[in-house]
């Protein structure tokens, strides 16, 4: 099992591969979008101590289609931001 990466990553592709496992890993069920819940299990093992309407805030940032969840394209631009 994969194990949540160490902060922070580049551009580079090893990076985006790395990011991309742990993307598919806390993607329980496995849809190819990230959902609230899953994106607050991937910032707990971060260990990113966020309060809930924090992760809210920052859910929605990242949500730039406002489609409801994060595709890989727009976690991955947010990781490296």
């Amino acid at each position: 099992m994969n194990q949540a990466m160490d902060l922070p990553l580049s551009d580079n592709a090893d990076d985006r591969t790395r990011l991309r496992e742990d993307f598919t890993h806390f993607d329980r069920n496995h849809d190819d979008r990230m959902e609230f819940d899953e994106f607050v299990q991937f910032l707990a093992a971060q260990d990113a101590g966020m309060s809930r309407q924090e992760l809210e805030i920052g859910f929605d940032e990242i949500d730039t289609d406002r489609d409801g969840s994060i595709g890989f394209d727009e976690f991955h631009a947010w990781w490296i931001d």
